[in-house]
This record gives structure tokens, C-alpha cells and sequence, in this order.
């Protein structure tokens, strides 16, 4: 585990005050154990916004350790005082604004820890009356406190405690989705499983779960931001990145990576690949190429 030193956001960062008499400027610690990022952010009345993330693949689980801030994202918002736990997204841009002293720690993880599809859990939040939401906010801050001391084993056995807590918490939240949530995620399913074939398309999906195209593309849209399509191709994307992290093009080459994750050929497959990761998937260097300082920027 990694802590590294506190560190202040500078003037020039345009972090926009929420009381702007009195306030001070925030105070960040970043941490890290594998492909999880942690911090602990205090501040004082500040509002901070974060542009949404193309492509990421990480869910960000807070708990509200002092004080009390209202997180947004996804057309959604929260409020929520000392146990609370809230959930923001890499795609979605998002916002805290906090009223007077505050602090959060959080994790980042992998979104698929989680289980849950993009786009269901930005901007939700729960209080600390669930037993299970006062584990999870117990667990964040304790990972927190011991991750000096903590070795690799350790830290991971922790993050998948927590993943474990955060899984049943936002089934706790998501008890109530509804018949549009059931269909996204059977949509889901049919996306995961069939996604190695190329002929997989948005009509192909509808067709699986009884809709129409139109109709599913609506809902998609709606919850996620996404059309089925885009879904698709993020869906193969995701699997190529993580392919190629695990060594597969020095076994079967990119072009096999691109055939395993349904696309046709190995040109299609690095246009796209470049333009959702920024670089080639032969330069693909892994998690590392993601996980950059903690963005957030004032607005």
C-alpha cells in the first residue's frame, strides 16, 4: 500500500467555493493497492466538479466520514451525513459539494466488482441505517487507517471484502429498480455472453429480450447514455483492454484479441480501440494507463 502526502488543490485548479467566506482549500491523500485508488479528502464548504471520464471502468464508493455533502451524477443526487456511503462513475461527470467541515474516503474499483451495469449506481447514495451500508462505511475508513501497514495479500483480501459489502449494499438500493432496470440488464446479460460474435448487434439484442429495437435503444439512452450499440462496442473494448493487460497479444496477437472480442478485422478493432483509449492497442499499457491523479475540477 501506498499513502502519499497530503496534497492542496492549487489556485489555479478553479474549484468553485460553495461559501466562499471562510473557506479553505481542500486537503487530498491518495493511496493505492493493486488496481484500486484510495483517498481521504477534507475540506471546508467547497463544491468540486469532475468531467466525465470516457471509457473508465471504475465505480467510486465514498463514505461520508465528518460532516455532510451532496453528491450528483447521472441526473441523480444524494445527501447524506456521517455513515453514508455514495457511488459515482468514471463515464458520468459528477459533483460534492460539501456544508462547512467535511470529509470522505473512498476506493476506486474495477465496476465489474460490483456487478452491476454502467450507469445504475452513479449518483445513488444510502444513509447509515443499513447494517450492511454501516459495514461498508466502517470498511472504508478502516482500509483507510491500515493501509500503511497493510502487504499486498492483505490489501486485496480487504478490497474484495469490500466489494463483497458494496455488492450487497447497492442491492439493498437497487431492490426497487424498475421495469426498465430488468430489461437493461437482461440486455446486459445477452451483451456479455454473446459479445464474441461478431454479427451481435443492437436488433439482435432487442430480438433476445422481446422489444424492439427502437424501445430498448430509448431506455438505454435514458439510463445509460448509451445506445445498444455503443454498448456493444464498449462492452468488446473492455474485454480487448483487459486481454491485452493479461499478456494475450504476445500469445495470440492483436489481431486474435480482436476476433476473441467480435470484431471483424484487426483495422476496425485499433481504430476503435485508439479512439476510446487514446492509444494503440499494441502501446496498451494496462490499468496505469487510466488511473491518472484523482480529476477533479472546478466549474
Amino acid at each position: 500500500m501506498d499513502i502519499s502526502p497530503p496534497t492542496r488543490f492549487p489556485p489555479d485548479l478553479g474549484v468553485r467555493l460553495a461559501n466562499p467566506f471562510g473557506a479553505r482549500v481542500g486537503v487530498l491523500r491518495l493511496g493505492s493497492v493493486g488496481p484500486a485508488r484510495l483517498w481521504d479528502y477534507r475540506d471546508d464548504g467547497l463544491k468540486l466538479e469532475r468531467p466525465a471520464a470516457s471509457g473508465a471502468r471504475w465505480i467510486s464508493v465514498l463514505a461520508q466520514v465528518e460532516g455532510h455533502a451532496r453528491f450528483e451524477a447521472a441526473g441523480r443526487s444524494c445527501e447524506l451525513g456521517p455513515g453514508g456511503v455514495a457511488f459515482l462513475e468514471g463515464p458520468f461527470s459528477a459533483s460534492i459539494e460539501t456544508v462547512g467541515t467535511a470529509r470522505q474516503v473512498g476506493v476506486e474499483l474495477p465496476l465489474a466488482t460490483v456487478r452491476f451495469p454502467s450507469g445504475y449506481l452513479a449518483g445513488r447514495g444510502a444513509d447509515g441505517s443499513s447494517p450492511t451500508v454501516q459495514l461498508l462505511s466502517d470498511a472504508l475508513r478502516t482500509l483507510w487507517d491500515a493501509a500503511p501497514s497493510l502487504d499486498v495479500i492483505q490489501g486485496e483480501a480487504a478490497l474484495t471484502a469490500i466489494a463483497a459489502l458494496a455488492r450487497v449494499a447497492t442491492g439493498s438500493l437497487l431492490a426497487d429498480r424498475s421495469p426498465s432496470d430488468v430489461l437493461l440488464d437482461r440486455a446486459t446479460e445477452v451483451i456479455e455472453r454473446e459479445s464474441r460474435d461478431p454479427g451481435l448487434s443492437a436488433q439482435a439484442v432487442a430480438q433476445a429480450v422481446g422489444v424492439s429495437r427502437r424501445h430498448l435503444d430509448r431506455i438505454s439512452v435514458s439510463s445509460t447514455g448509451r445506445s445498444v450499440d455503443e454498448r456493444i462496442r464498449d462492452h468488446r473494448l473492455d474485454k480487448a483492454a483487459s486481454l491485452l493487460e493479461a499478456g494475450a497479444a504476445g500469445e495470440i496477437g492483436v489481431y486474435g484479441v480482436a476476433l476473441e472480442c467480435g470484431f471483424r478485422g484487426a483495422s476496425h478493432f485499433s481504430r476503435s480501440f485508439r479512439a476510446r483509449f487514446g492509444v494503440a492497442p499494441s502501446r496498451w499499457s494496462g490499468p496505469a494507463a487510466e488511473l491518472r491523479p484523482l480529476g477533479f475540477t472546478g466549474g
